[in-house]
């Protein structure tokens, strides 16, 4: 999502609307970067948190693609892998 200061999300939360830029855009939404996972890993917690760990660091602010990542348990390990990516890059998707 777009990084919003101050209030403006209070604002489109309360007009329904939002700024046309940014991640709202379609065309603003494609992945920037691929990342390929080759060989067979077990769908653990550490697992999901290590790649987003790297993921974010070598995103920086470019949407990643990743190929090869096997099927999560729950969608906490999605979570997880997303709030990793962020905590290292500044991914916003």
């Amino acid at each position: 999502t777009n990084r919003y200061g101050d209030f403006i999300d209070l604002c489109c939360a309360i007009t329904g609307r939002a700024p046309t830029w940014g991640l709202h855009l379609s065309e603003n939404r494609r992945g920037r970067i691929l990342f390929e996972l080759t060989g067979s890993f077990e769908p653990t917690d550490s697992l999901f948190v290590g790649v987003g760990l790297i993921i974010g660091q070598a995103s920086g602010d470019r949407i990643p693609v990743i190929s090869g990542l096997p099927q999560p348990r729950d969608e906490d390990q999605l979570k997880a892998l997303g709030a990793a990516a962020a905590t290292t890059g500044a991914v916003a998707l």
